[in-house]
């Protein structure tokens, strides 16, 4: 006989028993609970990981993080987007000069401000090594442009001999063929086929040659991702004023294109959740409508015996919710190996086309999480609640003789109809010889 212990609550006991009693019952909606939880926080994050790389993508092939920018920019105008409130950074790019051979132009010469390069420039390009360069000959090159010069192993720091000219034909200070090292170097996603390059070169050459920033093109990065290239250019042309010879140009933000492109996996990733729901729901119903006769019978002895309905709801809630909390937990770790371990190579081979690496991106999403987790629990307490709506409806003793109740309806032989044979076209004659040869001891 197993030892007693008379300190625990009555809720306590109550819990244990049931533990015991439906540890089958339990284990199977915990493996349920721990696949769903697991399976549609994959999805989601296979989802959210595809548009990530998207988004990246569209960035290498536009060459800069930013979709909206203002020609000819000044100071005045850097002043009024600041005011803005949707307007989260602005930087500074002018194209000022540019690399020659054989007086054919192979390579444009950028000048950008720090914020411009770092937060703006540098995420569209893919394996940047080296840093922006400072000195006054320091320039930073294309990989396209160093295979093009005949460098396949550059080195940060290396000496390059170019012919360099600034866009302003009537400046010639610093022009010519001169020596640059090179402060570091990068390889461009945009324009792979393209003859032409980038590079860029420090504000102190500028600023030594003479040459001022305005104009200069302002880099606009806003907060407003998710809108259209159009609405963002009539935002901007409501709310600042351009001078002669300026203009706005928006293009469809990256994000803007990813959702775009992404609408019809968004469907069918919704589509998909929603069936992985609605079987759980049936699965974990099934469940519990096989052990509800049972379960019934125990909850109707136990309220005669004293134990209040309210108490026996409180213990199924919380043996739900502790079954719910546990197999999310674990569909979590199982959804986070698959995130960690194969989502990124998945990735990588099929959307990113082995062209850059994922390091950066963060592919595990603790709102995603939540929301699988929220959207399972609200799944299994609208099964468990189908099961208590029973509970309330019944008395005591009509759960204590509960069944459920299964007919079996035989199908009933139609009676066969006999057929009515005739003798030719005078049946009275058939009828009346068949009457007299059954008859004829009566006859007699």
């Amino acid at each position: 006989m197993e030892n007693y212990d008379c300190n625990q609550s009555a809720e306590r006991v109550l819990m244990d028993a049931s533990r015991k009693k439906n540890q089958n019952r339990n284990r199977l909606l915990f493996i349920v609970i721990t696949i769903t939880v697991g399976v549609i926080f994959s999805v989601f994050s296979l989802i959210y990981g595809k548009m990530e790389i998207d988004i990246q993508k569209n960035m290498k092939a536009d060459g800069m993080a930013v979709s909206t920018y203002i020609e000819n920019g000044t100071a005045d105008m850097t002043q009024q987007l600041t005011q803005l409130p949707c307007i989260e950074s602005i930087g500074k790019e002018k194209f000022a000069g540019k690399l020659l051979d054989d007086s054919i132009k192979y390579c444009d010469c950028v000048i950008t401000d720090v914020t411009g390069f770092e937060k703006m420039i540098r995420p569209a390009f893919t394996n940047v090594v080296g840093t922006y360069p400072e000195k006054e000959n320091e320039i930073m090159l294309s990989t396209k442009t160093l295979q093009y010069l005949g460098i396949k192993n550059p080195e940060v720091g290396m000496e390059i001999e170019l012919d360099f000219y600034w866009n302003d034909i009537f400046n010639t200070s610093g022009t010519g063929m001169q020596n640059f090292l090179l402060s570091g170097y990068f390889t461009e996603y945009q324009n792979q086929t393209s003859g032409a390059s980038v590079a860029f070169i420090s504000e102190k050459s500028m600023e030594k040659n003479g040459l001022q920033w305005e104009p200069c093109r302002i880099l606009i990065d806003h907060t407003k991702k998710y809108s259209s290239g159009s609405q963002i250019e009539h935002m901007l042309t409501n709310n600042i004023k351009l001078n002669e010879g300026q203009r706005i140009v928006s293009m469809n933000p990256a994000e803007y294109r990813a959702i775009s492109e992404m609408m019809g996996s968004y469907g069918f990733a919704v589509f998909f959740s929603v069936m992985v729901l609605l079987s759980m729901f049936l699965f974990i119903y099934n469940i519990l409508n096989i052990s509800l006769e049972k379960d019934l019978q125990r909850y109707g002895l136990l309220q005669v015996i004293g134990v209040e309905q309210k108490q026996n709801i409180k213990v199924m809630n919380r043996e739900m919710l502790k079954i719910g909390l546990t197999g999310s937990i674990a569909g979590a770790v199982l959804g986070g190996m698959f995130i960690w371990g194969i989502m990124p190579l998945l990735l990588e081979k099929m959307y990113a086309e082995n062209t850059w690496k994922l390091e950066r991106m963060v592919f595990f999403q603790p709102k995603l999480l939540i929301l699988a987790i929220v959207l399972v629990i609200f799944t299994l307490g609208v099964a468990v609640e189908c099961l208590k709506r029973k509970m309330r409806k019944l008395s005591p003793l009509e759960c204590m003789k509960y069944t459920e109740a299964v007919t079996y309806h035989k199908s009933r032989k139609k009676p066969k109809i006999k057929k009515f044979h005739c003798w030719g076209k005078h049946p009275e004659i058939y009828l009346a010889k068949k009457y007299l040869f059954r008859n004829k001891k009566h006859l007699g």
